[in-house]
């Protein structure tokens, strides 16, 4: 019989969710084969952790280094979602080789451009094809609680009907943005999926399913701009948060890491010095060590890597500082996940990272 594989990304998926909602199907995949925390790569962040998870590999290697690229040379900057972007073979292409048939299911359209290179089925639920909204229901609208139930359940539906070997899904984390892991409707969301996904494992039996997440969530109030904090003391500098996308109703754009570009290469000495001073900046890294233990490709960061407190963000606001009240990501202190599978495939503590899911697969 070919081997059967399904993997879900919940996006935003911090562990603080799944310890307090109602998930029993969760729990009965990780009380049958394994549920251990893990880390996802940094930054934490959607694109890079949806590639580093789809390449088994960090960006260093497949070449996604945040949801946003800018460009020194020439100043301009563009958003990081065509799989043009990827340096590597996706675990589509892998299974392609083999003869296997693949599907990949995103609330994003943005994921969906950037991972369906190799896919057979490629449906994003902002977008959804006539043929599934008839079957499963109207089109949802991306800021909403239903549109990951959608997306699951069109999952499950061509699962039922076309019965591909490799499905990959992927959520939006809009509700984790808005609503901390304790509110009703957070734990409605989850138990929701949960319910879903039930009925994908108890409807195809030989499957193997695995489940994790892109990044973690943290409350966030005070916002930092590291270019006007530079400016005051002469550094020209062009500041990139490295969660920076289309849905800015997330998160606004403001994320807890982000790489900062030098006007003056001679200035790295003076701007390390700069951003020491500032409250709320926890880890600066040059280029070299940001690669080194991060894992990051050279030519796609900044000259600085810049990680912030547990409660900061980095971005374009008006002026120095400014107290928000959001939930984002981006940094180390939203790398904590779940890694959840039917199938041991590896020692539990093998998988340190959500990317571990692909790369014990041992696909040829």
């Amino acid at each position: 019989m070919p081997r059967k594989v399904f993997i879900m990304l919940i996006d935003g998926g911090d562990p603080q969710y799944f310890a307090l909602a109602d998930v029993p199907n969760l729990r009965r995949l990780g009380a049958s084969g394994f549920w251990v925390n893990g880390s996802c790569v940094i930054p934490s962040v959607t694109n890079v952790n949806n590639a580093s998870v789809m390449t088994a590999t960090f960006p260093r290697e497949h070449g996604i280094t945040g949801n946003f690229w800018y460009d020194p040379a020439s100043g301009d900057g563009t958003y990081m979602e065509s799989a043009d972007y990827l340096t590597r073979q996706t675990l589509f292409e892998r299974a392609k080789r083999l003869g296997m048939r693949t599907a990949l299911f995103t609330s994003k359209i943005k994921l969906k451009k950037l991972l369906e290179r190799g896919a057979d089925i490629a449906i994003a639920g902002e977008d959804p094809p006539a043929n599934l909204v008839a079957k499963v229901g109207p089109k949802c609208e991306i800021y909403s609680i239903d549109i990951n139930w959608w997306v699951l359940e069109a999952a499950r539906l061509v699962m039922r009907e076309q019965n591909p070997d490799i499905v990959y899904v992927s959520t939006t984390d809009y509700i984790m943005h808005k609503y901390p892991p304790e509110h009703e409707i957070a734990q409605r969301h989850l138990h929701e999926l949960d319910r879903i996904l039930g009925c994908i494992v108890d409807e195809n039996p030989d499957c193997e399913i695995y489940v994790t997440a892109d990044h973690g969530m943290s409350a966030k109030h005070h916002a930092i701009n590291l270019t006007a904090k530079l400016a005051k003391t002469g550094i020209n500098a062009v500041f990139v948060p490295v969660i920076k996308d289309k849905y800015v109703v997330h998160h606004d754009n403001l994320g807890g890491v982000g790489y900062l570009y030098l006007k003056d290469p001679a200035a790295l000495g003076d701007a390390m010095g700069a951003l020491k001073e500032i409250s709320g900046v926890e880890h600066i890294y040059r280029r070299e060590e940001a690669v080194e233990q991060f894992g990051l490709m050279p030519g796609r960061i900044g000259d600085l890597f810049v990680l912030g407190t547990p409660e900061v963000v980095f971005g374009d606001i008006d002026g120095e500082d400014q107290h928000i009240d959001i939930r984002s990501h981006g940094s180390h202190h939203e790398a904590a996940i779940p890694i959840i599978g039917s199938v041991v495939r590896a020692p539990a503590h093998e998988y340190r990272y959500n990317l571990d899911i692909v790369r014990h697969l041992q696909l040829a």
